[in-house]
């Protein structure tokens, strides 16, 4: 299971329980999110989708069904392009935006991501209280 942009395996938190009652859950975190480390270079689709096409064959997970959230959904979508794994599940896939809408995108999270370090030490704070946390949050998630 692959969560969306900003998030972590604890993205999956609410449904992993139901979820593996029935199913064996491999949940990962993308690279430079929880407890993964960044890869070097450009962070791109492609990049985040060789990283976790890697960690698959790594682990011998050939074939498992692929679920994605987000940006996750995005990169499910590319694995399975890939013939990397099995079913697909892709909820709400982000990324498909086209001429000023890539632009738009690029522009507003990289202020967004300028924001949110420039207000790092106040962050524990502004995160307890769910009117600021949906202002800073409001480009990634309707009720962070």
């Amino acid at each position: 299971m692959v969560h969306g942009l900003g998030g972590s395996v604890r993205s999956w938190d609410m449904i992993a329980p139901v979820l593996s009652q029935s199913r064996q859950l491999v949940l990962i975190d993308l690279p430079g999110h929880g407890m993964s480390p960044s890869i070097p270079g450009r962070q791109t689709v492609a990049a985040y989708a060789d990283a976790i096409s890697a960690f698959i064959e790594e682990q011998g997970l050939s074939g498992i069904d692929l679920v994605g959230s987000s940006v996750g959904a995005r990169l499910v979508l590319e694995l399975s392009r890939r013939g990397v794994g099995g079913n697909c599940v892709a909820l709400d896939p982000g990324g498909f935006w086209q001429g000023w809408e890539t632009k738009f995108f690029q522009t507003t999270i990289a202020a967004s991501i300028k924001l949110v370090r420039w207000l790092q030490p106040v962050m524990p704070f502004l995160a307890r209280h769910a009117a600021t946390r949906t202002l800073l949050l409001a480009q990634l998630s309707a009720k962070p």
